[in-house]
């Protein structure tokens, strides 16, 4: 990762440090973990503007395949500790509009920001005989899209 990226990523972490961790910490989350913080439950109240430096990297690399990146509906963030943790689960077919041309196809996308942890994915195959989960270690930078329909 270029110097200039991982700068990047440092402000970005640091300005949502600074406007939302104070109001992440008192949504009580513990079931998570006892250091796990996230603004999802407020998720509405912040500033998509934190995330746009991030947004043109991802389209300066997205370019290349004629795609582009955009939010849907808010960005929020999770904080993870060494002994926190997200169960694995699936994102399901919510607010899909297939007449909506080029809307029909939702990712998810997560960044990291620390080496802490990992990313676990379920086999999104309900018919599948096998329950396989996928672990995806952190790696400060990492990007990582998954389908969200």
């Amino acid at each position: 990762m270029s110097e200039e990226r991982n700068d990047v990523l440092i402000n970005v972490l640091n300005t949502i440090k600074e406007t939302s961790e104070h109001a992440a910490g008192l949504i009580p989350e513990k079931e998570y973990g006892p250091t796990y913080k996230t603004n999802f439950h407020i998720r509405d109240l912040s500033d998509y503007n934190i995330f746009e430096p991030i947004v043109q990297i991802l389209n300066q690399e997205l370019e290349q395949y004629g795609t582009y990146f955009e939010f849907v509906n808010p960005p929020w963030y999770s904080e993870y500790g060494p002994h926190d943790w997200h169960e694995p689960h699936n994102h399901d077919m919510k607010e899909i509009n297939i007449m909506q041309l080029g809307n029909a196809f939702k990712y998810s996308c997560i960044i990291n920001l620390s080496m802490i942890g990992e990313t676990a994915f379920l086999n999104p195959n309900y018919s599948s005989s096998e329950n396989i989960v996928l672990r995806i270690p952190s790696d400060f930078g990492r990007t990582i899209f998954f389908p969200s329909n």
